[in-house]
């Protein structure tokens, strides 16, 4: 079975406006008890719509009260839209939370915090020893995915990472889980699995990324094609901590002046090779190598050829 490579592009291009101070939603933050939570902590996460805004953080005051206000531009957007935005409130001191999800018109949200979910897991190498270096991005799962702090967390000396203060019944997922020299794993959590006040990811297992691939690209009348991009793709391959291609590892190289590329920090696990080249009779299009199938290929294997079927 072949696969292509998607290349999904979402285009959002400013409409000559100016960014204006907007009034995005407001509203207060309770207890159950009905009194107002204070320093409790307000996210908002935009949809994909006209006047969506970016993700935003503020803390509710004394009285429970919130407001966000951001920069917003007047922009144009290429694709499906979802007109639905997102607000969390987590109260991490009480390990509370809650969601409400709303239409882009709306301006005015009032939470009643509830019980939250704890999101924790372990990462560990092949040998089944705690990877102390690993990092884990928690994102919560909507029309796109959000990273659910600022960074990635750090997992502790066990190789245990853990979040608390999460809305239960909502999608949550773990991506970007790596460490240096390991390749990387990901897995979403369905709304099913949350509604409860704990869940635990299955232990992610990182394979060792010390495997070396080498190979030749070559154009229509054989010669080597010197500085084009070669790059991979595979699961459970390492992550290019500079480069990211929807939630699959990418991570890149250029032919050297013989056509020449290598990578020698692979897993060993199944995964494909692309070349892309320009077309030598249109400057403004890239061609990628086999139609866009790519080579299939494993660690190891060190005689990959990759042939451009066009000539100038």
């Amino acid at each position: 079975m072949k696969s292509y490579v998607a290349f999904v592009f979402a285009f959002v291009v400013a409409s000559n406006a100016i960014a204006q101070q907007v009034l995005y939603c407001a509203g207060t933050v309770r207890y159950p008890s009905g009194e107002p939570a204070a320093d409790v902590r307000l996210e908002y996460y935009p949809g994909f719509h006209f006047w969506a805004g970016k993700y935003a953080k503020v803390l509710t005051d004394a009285n429970g009260r919130y407001q966000i206000i951001e920069p917003k531009d007047e922009s144009s957007y290429s694709g499906p839209l979802c007109p639905t935005n997102s607000i969390i409130a987590r109260d991490l001191k009480n390990n509370l939370a809650a969601i409400q999800n709303v239409h882009m018109t709306t301006t005015n949200v009032d939470l009643v915090l509830q019980p939250a979910i704890t999101l924790s897991g372990s990462v560990k190498n092949t040998e089944g020893v705690p990877i102390m270096g690993a990092e884990v991005e928690l994102r919560f799962r909507s029309y796109n995915s959000h990273l659910l702090e600022d960074r990635p967390i750090k997992v502790n000396e066990l190789g245990q990472f853990s979040m608390s203060a999460l809305p239960q019944g909502a999608e949550y997922g773990a991506h970007g889980v790596t460490a240096k020299g390991y390749g990387l794993e990901d897995v979403d959590v369905s709304l099913k699995d949350t509604k409860t006040n704990r869940y635990e990811f299955p232990t992610f297992v990182l394979k060792h990324a010390d495997q070396k691939i080498a190979g030749r690209v070559f154009d229509g009348n054989e010669k080597p094609v010197v500085g084009v991009e070669v790059f991979i793709i595979g699961k459970g391959q390492p992550m290019n901590p500079k480069e990211k291609w929807g939630q699959q590892p990418f991570y890149s190289t250029n032919t050297d002046n013989e056509g020449r590329f290598t990578f020698d920090n692979v897993c060993d696990a199944p995964l494909r090779v692309y070349a892309v080249c320009p077309d030598p009779l249109d400057s403004a299009r890239s061609i990628v190598s086999n139609d866009g199938y790519g080579t299939e290929t494993r660690a190891g294997d060190t005689n990959i050829v990759i042939r451009f079927a066009l000539t100038k």
